[in-house]
């Protein structure tokens, strides 16, 4: 772990045991916020201002599972944090807050208190161990005279106290440690707990902000057509009518499906959309129906390839008495976030800013950088809130829309997909399971059977086994 046998002592004076970790948590290159002078900020998760308030920073996205408040759980409980005294932020898109899981920036599969449940402890403790070594050096004693608690370190012989707001200063001149205990789970104070959630307040009183609520100085607003068909792409469109409805500003090609209608608030916008005459190529794609996909789907399953076998299936299915086949088929499904797909992005010279509700905070740089040319550093995503996410918010065709429109009118620009006309957007791809199986009953007849002959194989291997001796 590249501990060196100072820093095992270090860490061990301050603990009364649990899992040494090499400390390894870098600073975040970039930060939702600028962090004062007086606060301190010793890695990408935490921030403790002087009058003692605790920014945990959220590197994972709130889509209601909870995430805004278990991460600061993890964060407060080896900091021995004052529960009361804790706040959430969102962080920036930055390698620091990459999921070990997955790899990226990325919210989904439930990963994400199993991802960080280390790291982010290991940020708390680390912290905590700054913040007594700067107590105990501010009273001369030892640190291992000195114990965090309820947002405070205290010296147990003299009783004295000192806030964590009190030294944040002094504390952000310590060295980070080089390796740190974790707790272990008999000794949570708050994990494992019902705590109400962080966002919640901000959710009833409308401080939430989604992407939707972001306004820029000169911002625009689009609204995207695009081919109802996958695969198909744009002929021509004619955008005359379109153009006359008052606060349209500009009607635009985009990419090679879509047309985008531009205007200083949505609802122009939208009812300009309704005016386009586009001319569509289908791709020979037109005609498809779901009594089509069915039928290519029923082929596809009986000259499907096997991906796993075992036992010899064809043999047992061929002695079965009775045999029980079903299909099984699952249609397009709506993803149905309560909030519809929306982005801002701004483009300009310092570089590009990206607004948005997304699950894939390295995905959406990635997606900035691509359209704009511009290097990660120049690319910065604000994340937001999710009315949802599902999976469908790790997607960049959303945010793609609102980039490639920001860098052509160089204008900040809003989109919003709304549901009604991009409805063959926003599906789940349909999919379909054929089963053949022996009837449970049958199957533990033949597995008694199978176990009666192994259990007379083992006795007459006994009695030849005797026998031999």
């Amino acid at each position: 772990m590249g501990i060196t046998r100072r820093g095992f002592l270090q860490a061990s004076a301050l603990t009364g045991g649990g899992l040494l970790i090499g400390f390894q948590i870098p600073a975040a290159e970039a930060r939702t916020a600028p962090v004062a002078e007086d606060a301190f900020a010793p890695n990408a998760w935490v921030r403790i201002g002087p009058d003692g308030t605790i920014t945990a920073v959220v590197g994972s996205s709130e889509m209601g599972q909870g995430v805004m408040t278990a991460i600061p759980m993890l964060l407060a409980e080896e900091l021995e944090a004052d529960w009361s005294r804790i706040q959430a932020e969102f962080a920036p898109a930055d390698a620091a807050y990459t999921n070990p899981i997955i790899g990226q920036q990325l919210t989904g599969g439930s990963t994400a208190v199993r991802g960080f449940w280390t790291p982010v402890r290991e940020a708390g403790a680390a912290a905590r161990m700054m913040l007594v070594a700067a107590a105990a050096q501010r009273w001369g004693v030892e640190e291992n005279a000195c114990v965090a608690s309820q947002s405070e370190v205290i010296h147990e012989a003299s009783g004295r106290r000192l806030g964590y707001g009190e030294l944040a200063t002094d504390a952000a001149k310590q060295p980070v440690p080089e390796a740190v205990f974790l707790k272990e789970s008999d000794d949570f104070n708050l994990l494992g707990t019902a705590q109400k959630r962080l966002d919640t307040p901000r959710k009833c009183d409308g401080r939430a902000v989604f992407a939707q609520d972001i306004k820029r100085p000169k911002m625009l607003s689009a609204v995207v057509q695009r081919c109802p068909v996958f695969g198909g792409t744009r002929k021509g469109f004619d955008a005359e009518s379109a153009r006359q409805i008052k606060g349209v500003v500009d009607v635009l090609p985009l990419h090679e499906d879509a047309v985008a209608v531009l205007a200083e608030t949505w609802w122009p916008a939208e009812q300009a959309r309704k005016r386009l005459k586009i001319d569509w190529d289908f791709a020979g794609h037109g005609d498809l129906s779901s009594a089509d996909i069915s039928r290519q789907f029923e082929q596809a399953v009986d000259s499907g390839n096997s991906v796993r076998a075992e036992g010899d299936v064809a043999a047992a299915l061929q002695g079965a008495a009775k045999i029980l086949e079903a299909t099984y088929e699952v249609p397009y499904l709506a993803h149905a976030c309560m909030e519809p797909m929306s982005c801002v992005a701004e483009v300009s010279d310092d570089g590009c800013d990206i607004w948005v509700g997304t699950q894939a905070q390295t995905r959406t740089q990635d997606t900035g950088m691509e359209i704009t040319g511009l290097p990660r550093e120049q690319v910065r995503v604000h994340s937001q809130f999710l009315g949802g996410g599902f999976g469908r918010r790790s997607e960049q065709d959303f945010v793609r829309d609102a980039v490639a429109l920001a860098k052509q009118t160089g204008r900040p620009v809003k989109v919003i997909w709304s549901r009604r006309h991009l409805r063959c957007r926003d599906f789940r791809p349909p999919s379909p399971c054929s089963a053949r199986a022996i009837p449970l009953a049958e199957q533990r007849e033949r597995g008694l059977q199978s176990a009666r002959k192994c259990h007379e194989a083992l006795q007459m291997r006994a009695i030849l086994i005797n026998l031999e001796a």
